[in-house]
């Protein structure tokens, strides 16, 4: 049976890509048989995929090597989550409102009618409209 892999708390970047890195890392880190050092690079990139302070000048230098050449991609792929959450937090915060809007009780849960960008376009415009009706 296989087992369930194991995420940080607190990622700023999505599972998909922690899961590539780690991957990627382990795959670099096969060549040699030094398994302290592996596990040392997945500490660090933890550390640092979390958002804690992490100070790579105290790594061994290959750990070094590998967190330098994969810290663009960090950031990158930090920026591109830090995005997306705020596109799903707008996108949970219209569809609250519209259905406030429309009358409907709106409980905090995960599984909102998620609606694509034309429709909440659509229904936007739609409560907008009348909005300035009832003035």
């Amino acid at each position: 049976m296989a087992q369930k892999k194991k995420f940080p708390e607190g990622l700023l970047v999505s599972k998909k890509f922690y899961s590539d890195i780690v991957s990627r890392v382990t795959d670099a880190f096969s060549v040699s048989v030094h398994r302290p050092l592996l596990d040392e690079a997945i500490e660090l990139i933890d550390s640092y995929l979390c958002g804690e302070a992490c100070d790579p000048g105290a790594a061994s230098e290959m750990v070094r090597v590998v967190f330098t050449l994969l810290k663009p991609e960090f950031e990158r792929a930090m920026a591109r989550s830090l995005r997306a959450r705020k596109a799903g937090a707008i996108r949970r915060r219209t569809n609250a409102l519209i259905a406030i809007a429309k009358g409907e009780t709106v409980e905090p849960t995960p599984d909102l009618p998620l609606l694509n960008r034309r429709q909440r376009r659509a229904l936007q415009r739609d409560f907008r409209r009348s909005m300035r009706r009832q003035m």
